[in-house]
């Protein structure tokens, strides 16, 4: 039997989970107990930036192109949807392209109501603030609170009761995977109204800085 083995099995093998994928691929998923051997100290210390058009920069100057996984499985995704549409109907050709073309529309059915969701949430979280009188720091704080979601939690309860094959477990795993992007695209449009509603009000400090400085 061939098998892509993603890296060398290390230690004693405890269990053994088996599942099949929406496209018919099969998994073996292996738990094991092994000492690991200690990392090896280091005196340096590196700072991550997560930025926008790279995917993060190092205090040391280092960049991290952003990979671009879209981008790059675009291409096959197109082809795979020209094979479904030239397969006939009924045939197992039919069959197994559209399980291959399946996986991504899922994937974007999911995505759409999240980033509406976000959008809605910043925005009216925003506006609440701004005619509550919050000044910028605390409304910027509050409205991507309330626009994130706690995600870990929910991926742990989805897999936990329906298992980790199931259709809600991977709608959940695809969750923070639409979150991170587009709050991260969000950062511009919270500076966008910070210049239209607060203008030279939002120039001040830090509201906890001010707040140290008037208990000092």
């Amino acid at each position: 039997m061939k098998i892509l083995l993603h890296r060398p099995i290390e230690g004693t093998i405890k269990t053994l989970t088996i599942r099949r994928s929406s496209t018919g691929k099969w998994y073996a998923c292996f738990s094991v107990e092994y000492d690991p051997s200690p990392a090896q100290k280091k005196e340096t210390t590196v700072w991550i930036d997560a930025g926008l058009e790279s995917f993060a920069t190092l205090s040391n100057g280092e960049k991290i192109e952003n990979p671009r996984f879209f981008r790059t499985d675009e291409k096959a995704l197109a082809k795979a949807q020209r094979w479904l549409s030239k397969a006939e109907k009924g045939t197992p050709e039919r069959k197994k392209a559209w399980k291959i073309v399946a996986l991504p529309l899922d994937v974007l059915r999911i995505a759409i109501p999240l980033a509406i969701y976000f959008l809605l949430m910043l925005f009216v979280s925003f506006w609440l603030s701004w005619r509550l009188r919050v000044d910028y720091g605390r409304a910027t704080a509050l409205s991507f609170t309330a626009a994130s979601n706690n995600f870990e939690l929910a991926i742990a309860v989805a897999i936990g009761i329906f298992g980790i094959g199931s259709g809600v477990a991977f709608a959940a795993v695809i969750c923070p995977l639409i979150e991170v992007p587009v709050l991260m695209s969000l950062l511009n449009a919270a500076l966008r109204l910070r210049d239209r509603w607060y203008g030279e009000e939002a120039t001040g400090r830090c509201p906890v800085e001010a707040n140290r400085g008037d208990t000092a």
